[in-house]
């Protein structure tokens, strides 16, 4: 890809992507405890819950694998969605009926995400609160 001209230092790049993702992963071990567990303490907040993942276009795909991984692995229920269409029609079944709803909305954010993706974010969490 380099040599073609589509990237520039392609090989540095996936190298270092790859030990940021090795060490990630070390973190999310079955041993490490939960207090410094991101994924224990999301999973921990699922229990007993639906949960509804939502992801700007870039992290959209990850969402759809964790809805079928909750739907598959825990046997739940879960749902997903992709800012900004969330905020067209989704938004509006969250916010006509306030009422404690068991679920447990995980949202899957970027700092690459485009700025009025991330904006989306902000204003609905507010919105919904």
């Amino acid at each position: 890809l380099d040599a073609a001209g589509i990237t520039q230092n392609a090989a540095e790049t996936l190298e270092s992507q790859a030990e940021f993702l090795q060490h990630a992963v070390e973190q999310w071990r079955p041993d490490v405890p939960s207090k410094q567990n991101i994924a224990k303490q999301i999973a921990l907040d699922v229990v007993g819950k639906s949960p509804v993942v939502y992801a700007g276009p870039l992290l959209f795909p990850a969402a759809y694998k964790w809805k079928i991984s909750f739907n598959e692995n825990a046997k739940n229920i879960a749902w997903c969605n992709q800012l900004p269409e969330f905020n067209h029609n989704e938004f509006l079944g969250w916010s006509s009926h306030p009422v404690d709803k068991p679920y447990a909305v995980i949202d899957l954010r970027s700092s690459l995400d485009h700025p009025q993706v991330q904006k989306r974010f902000d204003i609905t969490a507010k919105l919904l609160s």
